[in-house]
């Protein structure tokens, strides 16, 4: 039987101030005897072009930010302690779609309140806590 997976869901655009979220994410798998499993989206650009070099583009971009997290989570959990899968679209849409894709057993994601427009609006959090079938942990940012 295979270890139950937590995804943890990082913002691809400023990884390096999101540790503690790493770190949130890490105490969740230890907890539950649990591996890590990171999801960067990168979000769908509303006036996105489209064809081959686009796609290559894209596909570039992608690779260069799973490579980028693969290191910096490896210097925070270590070698070994943590596989990224990158995607494109609506980020709630594809961090609850991995979730189920990998089965996941809960996601844990930050909680951004830094701007009033958010809470009119909503935000990817609420969208995945609405939409989750599994626990959803939020971490507070840091202050």
């Amino acid at each position: 039987m295979t270890a139950p997976v937590v995804l943890v869901a990082l913002d691809p655009s400023d990884i390096e101030s999101q540790a503690h979220i790493l770190a949130a994410a890490q105490a969740e798998a230890q907890a539950r005897g649990g591996r890590l499993v990171l999801i960067l989206v990168v979000e769908a650009m509303r006036h996105a072009g489209h064809g081959a070099a686009f796609a290559d583009m894209l596909k570039s971009l992608m690779q260069d930010a799973a490579n980028h997290a693969d290191r910096w989570a490896e210097g925070i959990v270590g070698k070994g302690n943590v596989e990224t899968h990158v995607a494109y679209g609506d980020a709630a849409e594809q961090i609850l779609a991995a979730a189920d894709r990998l089965g996941a057993a809960s996601i844990v994601m930050g909680e951004r309140r830094e701007r009033a427009i958010d809470a009119v609006l909503g935000s990817i959090a609420t969208a995945v806590s609405e939409g989750a079938k599994v626990p959803v942990v939020l971490v507070p940012p840091v202050r």
